[in-house]
């Protein structure tokens, strides 16, 4: 009973917000009930100027009043009368009779009635009608609600009956904030899943400007990281490096680092400005050949001897070869002989040269058959003293050896004596024969 006050003095407070009305005009009577709800048309909630009135069977209205609107709702708060029983006509609702609902379209200036009659009707001056007074209850009016009814569109409408084509735009679901890296460009229902904020910077460790912080990439990256010992007092320190690595380790020791100059330290490894005094390497023995009074380094003396000035020439050197006879030394000059003395100065005569192809100790450099002769030496002949062709000074079998027989001069054995044989007794002319074995 509380609620259903609370809303009759809500609607109250909405109720001058009426322009305009149709042409139904209710009999007020002392006895009045009030049907509460929501007025809908086509599935939508009403408009602010639409308005709802009671009639009886008769077309009798008995009750009028415009829609309050309300947080997109259409709300009826519809002020019923009953029958005066003291007029002798008809003038408003008795208990138990069905009431006819009509709406009026203002916007169409239609009226558009309720399927359905309404029971329930009691007088209770003025309140809330029992089974009659829930302000949710909704009176829909007109056809069944149009709109998309498929779920996976952005316009979609869950009060929708009747599909009338306007799902047009597909639920992408995913992050659809820019400034997150799961940004996706192609979402259009956020789900939740922008997780983490995107942070511009240089994301590349190997320069200069790399922020770890940084999870996106802005081009920042532009000076290249060259790692190396970055402080100038460490011996390992790299000009060029602009990333120290820790690489820097031995201190550097100051000093003269010039080794021309006297104050120079094995030790230094970088140098303070103390070189002061340059070397001058030279003889400073004033009696020396090549004495320099400019220096103050020794160095190289050299001086005259018993044999030789201080130009090097010899005072005595009899054969002029720029030896000095004391110091001249005898022996064979000769590279190609057995006994070349490389040290020798003046050639003795005594050099030792053997045949070609033989070395220093008679042997030869080449005797494929083994028999003391060299091959170069070898000489082809009949070696058989028994063979008229017997040739001394053969050292190697020519197989060409011949031998008389019967007394027949056929010296090549062919049958016959012809020049042929002649020819090889010529060729043995002069020969010493020894032995020989005529038989």
């Amino acid at each position: 009973m509380k609620l259903h006050l609370i809303v009759f003095l809500l609607f109250s407070a909405f109720y001058s917000s009426a322009q305009s009305a149709p042409d139904w005009t209710p009999l007020p009577t002392p006895t009045s009930g009030t049907l509460l709800g929501q007025a809908t048309l086509d599935g939508f909630p009403c408009e602010v100027g639409d308005w709802v009135g009671g009639f009886t069977e008769n077309g009798l209205c008995v009750g009028a009043s415009p829609l309050i609107m309300a947080d997109g709702l259409a709300y009826i708060q519809l002020a019923l009368y009953g029958d005066d029983g003291t007029t002798p006509d008809p003038d408003g609702l008795t208990p138990g009779e069905d009431l006819e609902l009509r709406l009026w379209d203002a916007s169409l200036d239609t009226v558009y009635v309720y399927e359905e009659p309404i029971a329930g009707w009691i007088s209770t001056n003025g309140a809330p009608i029992p089974g009659l007074d829930d302000p949710t209850n909704n009176y829909a009016f007109g056809g069944p609600r149009a709109g998309c009814t498929e779920p996976g569109y952005f316009e979609f409408d869950p009060l929708a009956e009747l599909n009338d084509g306007s799902c047009n735009t597909l639920i992408a679901e995913g992050c659809t904030d820019p400034d997150f890296l799961e940004f996706d460009p192609n979402a259009n229902l956020d789900n939740g899943s922008c997780l983490t904020p995107i942070v511009p910077g240089c994301t590349d460790a190997a320069f200069l400007e790399f922020n770890p912080q940084a999870n996106a990439d802005d081009g920042s990256c532009a000076t290249p990281s060259i790692l190396g010992c970055t402080n100038v007092d460490y011996q390992e320190f790299n000009a060029t490096a602009n990333t120290d690595d820790g690489s820097c380790a031995n201190l550097h020791i100051l000093g003269c680092t010039n080794p021309n100059f006297f104050e120079f330290d094995t030790l230094a490894t970088l140098d303070d400005g103390s070189c002061a005094s340059a070397i001058i390497p030279g003889c400073t023995d004033p009696v020396a050949c090549n004495f320099n009074p400019a220096a103050n380094a020794n160095q190289d003396c050299f001086y005259q001897t018993l044999i030789r000035d201080c130009n090097g020439s010899c005072y005595f050197d009899f054969d002029g070869d720029g030896v000095c006879d004391s110091e001249e030394v005898s022996g064979c000059r000769y590279l190609a002989a057995c006994n070349y003395d490389p040290a020798a100065t003046d050639d003795d005569g005594s050099c030792i040269f053997v045949p070609e192809g033989r070395d220093c100790d008679g042997n030869c450099l080449s005797d494929q058959d083994n028999d003391g002769t060299c091959d170069q030496d070898e000489i082809l002949g009949c070696t058989d003293s028994n063979a008229v062709n017997f040739l001394t000074i053969a050292t190697d079998d020519s197989g060409d050896c011949a031998y008389l027989s019967s007394g027949c001069a056929d010296l090549n054995f062919d049958g016959a004596v012809t020049i042929g044989d002649l020819l090889i007794m010529l060729s043995q002319f002069s020969n010493y024969c020894v032995d020989l074995d005529f038989e």
